[in-house]
Parts: structure tokens; sequence; C-alpha cells
């Protein structure tokens, strides 16, 4: 075969496609991918490791780049995304910074929109929603529709039950909260103005019904049905301040301080604002209280008072607002 004919078969031989590239190397060496210009890009090691922009791992998959950018870019179409969207997720793996290490995973296709970070410290470990170059802090929310809010910056703040986008309070809970342990403070403050306990009751009770204790029954109490009883209890509570005690079936909220709204019989006499009021004969109702002279002193018949009228009810029956001092 002469020169050019051998020339002319190299030649077509390259013009032909390859339709797979094997690279091998000598047993325990690594494989190499480089550019043309000779820069490595890639390699497996002689383990069975794959490393890129860096020449050895210490992992299965090593990936080092100083570039703020994906690390991983997972692209497609996904779910509750457009199929047109090129948009896909950037997981930022292992980017260094002055004391921690951190994982970012964000949306690549917004480069506004906040990133979830997490952050690997010494002695603890952070998640936090910030923008992409790690200054401002954004809303976290978890849960479906943010069922908890982290609001962003130095407040702080977090709803429970509620996507608000600032909550008002340090803890906002929307819904009833049960607490295992023991909660203590400065200052509680509650919206609705009696101390109430859960207590076994004879019967079911309306709100605003006095109590009083059933001589029959350990702990129970039972509507009141006579005049000036000493045995009064309280009274029962539709939406206690603050409730002492656990709630049952048969048992009803007896708020015994502060102010709630009380049955009230002003048939014998008009009950103005500050009369102490009693226990009467109408069952679950109170009274005004008539004093009985001794020695020339108007005195009220102790153990009987179950507060002070807030407000006044000229005549018939009633509900009024009453501060109860049970006395």
């Amino acid at each position: 075969m002469s020169y050019r004919l051998l020339v002319a078969a190299f030649v077509l031989t390259l013009m032909v496609p390859l339709s797979a590239q094997e690279l091998v190397s000598a047993a325990g060496a690594d494989t190499i991918v480089k550019t043309p210009d000779q820069v490595e890009r890639a390699r497996v090691t002689a383990a069975g490791r794959l490393a890129l922009g860096v020449a050895t791992a210490t992992g299965k998959l090593e990936l080092a780049d100083t570039v703020h950018a994906p690390r991983i870019h997972l692209s497609g179409t996904e779910y509750y995304q457009n199929e047109t969207s090129t948009n896909g997720i950037g997981v930022y793996l292992g980017v260094n910074r002055t004391n921690n290490r951190q994982l970012w995973f964000g949306d690549s296709g917004n480069l506004t929109a906040p990133l979830f970070r997490m952050m690997f410290f010494a002695d603890y470990a952070s998640l936090d929603a910030v923008s992409l170059d790690g200054s401002t802090a954004r809303p976290l929310a978890v849960g479906v529709n943010g069922a908890v809010y982290f609001a962003p910056g130095a407040s702080g703040r977090v709803g429970v039950g509620t996507y608000t986008p600032n909550p008002a309070y340090k803890m906002h809970v929307v819904g009833n909260t049960h607490i295992e342990g023991v909660l203590s403070g400065t200052n509680i403050t509650a919206t609705y103005q009696d101390v109430a306990e859960w207590v076994p009751s004879s019967s079911d009770l309306a709100p605003g019904t006095v109590v009083v204790l059933n001589p029959e029954r350990t702990n129970e109490v039972m509507a009141s049905s006579r005049e000036y009883d000493s045995m009064v209890a309280g009274v029962v509570s539709p939406q206690p301040g603050i409730t002492l005690g656990v709630s049952g079936p048969e048992k009803e909220q007896i708020a015994t301080m502060g102010r709630v709204r009380v049955k009230v019989d002003a048939t014998r006499n008009p009950i103005r604002i500050g009369d102490l009021l009693v226990t009467s004969g109408n069952s679950g109702m109170a009274m005004k209280s008539t004093p009985v002279d001794v020695m020339g002193v108007a005195i009220h018949r102790p153990g009987t008072i179950i507060g002070k009228a807030l407000e006044s009810l000229d005549k018939g029956t009633g509900d009024i607002l009453v501060l109860l001092s049970m006395q």
C-alpha cells in the first residue's frame, strides 16, 4: 500500500464518529479526563472515587469549586413546575465560610429568591432562610401553608398555626396549646378576667350559676338553693381567663375570683353597683345582701358573700357582672 493510501485511510478513520470513548488506565492508576489544553476536569481514582474540580476524593463523590454557583444542578420537568421551565434546584454543597461549614438549597433559576441553609458549628447546627449572599434573613415556613412560621431578621418571632408575615408576638399561636411541664414568666395576661377550677358537679350547670358545696358528695358542687348559704363555692364560668385542674365530662369550670357574669334575682331588692351579693332562694342565683344590726353596727353575714355587683338590676331576674370576693 502506497504512502498516500495509508494517509487517506488514517484520515478516514478520524472522520468516523465514535459512539463512546472508553478510558482505561493501568492497574492501580487514576483515570483522568482533561481538556484539549491539558486542564484536568475529572478524575476516577483507583479506589473507585469520582473527583470533580480536585485531584483527590475523600468520598465516593468529591465536588470542589470556588465559584458561588450550584455544585449540583437538577433540571427538567418537576412537580408543580411548568413544563417549559428551565429552572432547577441548585444544591450548594460544602460552601466554606469563616467559622463554619454550610449546605445550601435554592432555585438556581431565581437568584433573588431566598435559599434554605444549614450551618454546622463546633457545638451546634442551625437552619435558616437567607439571601444569596447570606447577609439578609428571609422568612422560613415549615409545614403545609407555613403551619410554623419563623419571621426573618432580629425579631425572632414565631407563628404557629398561622401564616403571618410578621407575627405580633415572640410566639403567636392560633389554636389550643398544651404544655407538659412548668410554664413560668414575668407576667401573664389573659383576655378574660376570672380564675376558675375544674370541679366535679352533680349536674350540668349553665354559665353564671351560683354553686355551693354538695354536702352529700366529696369535692363536688351543685346549684345553690337557699338564702345566705355559707356553703357557697363560686360561679360557673363560660370562659375563664385562667383555668386550674383537669377537665372532665362531669366537671364544671367554677370561678372563685375575678370578674364574671352571675345570675341574680332583684325581685325583693334592686341591685346597685357596689352591693354585696349572697345566694338567694331562687336556684343558682344571687341576691343583694341585707346586713344585720349587731350592737348598732351593720354586719353582713360572714362566709356568705359571693362578691360585689359591678352592674345594676332594678327588678326581676337577669345576669350582671360581678367582682368575686368570697368571704
